[in-house]
């Protein structure tokens, strides 16, 4: 039972920090009575990390011109991109962090929560993943699903990109 417990934490170390981006959600790992090795993964090769990497710094850079602002007006202006560029599209793999919603503008839940908490992260507005269930509208069938909670001045607010997402056909920002 060791392993799962190892990748329950290394789920939230992947979590905690959506800079690792290309990282693989999962590992494999090789248990003895005195060890546990574990081999992890990247999803992108190389050149393409350091382009992801390069543009995620230039999202941070250009964040952080707005430092000087309410901090309302700020998370606006986040949500109100993050809703109004990106689209919502499924693949277990490359849809599922911050990259693939920052530089390629399309994500699942795991990934657009991901690319909130990188760039709260950047203006040093606390946030944190948070994971649960949620209700498909048409079968009512529960499945996983993720969002932030933000902490602001006045307290701390549930953000839910991927919902604000599916109820704005329009592109139009949410806020």
């Amino acid at each position: 039972h060791r392993p799962q417990a190892v990748q329950a934490v290394y789920s939230m170390i992947l979590k905690d920090h959506p800079e690792l981006f290309y990282a693989a959600p999962s590992f494999s790992a090789t248990v003895s009575p005195v060890e546990m090795r574990l081999q992890l993964s990247y999803l992108y090769e190389k050149n393409e990390r350091k382009r992801l990497r390069g543009e995620m710094e230039t999202h941070r850079r250009t964040l952080k011109k707005l430092s000087d602002q309410p901090e309302l007006t700020v998370e606006k202006a986040i949500l109100g991109g993050l809703v109004c560029q990106s689209e919502y599209a499924v693949d277990m793999m490359y849809h599922q962090n911050a990259a693939a919603v920052l530089c390629g503008h399309k994500g699942q839940c795991s990934g657009f929560s991901g690319a909130l908490k990188f760039l709260m992260d950047a203006l040093q507005i606390q946030c944190i993943i948070t994971e649960g269930t949620v209700a498909d509208p048409t079968t009512g069938k529960r499945m996983p699903h993720e969002w932030n909670i933000i902490r602001l001045s006045s307290g701390w607010y549930h953000v839910d990109v991927t919902m604000m997402l599916g109820a704005n056909g329009e592109k139009k920002k949410p806020l």
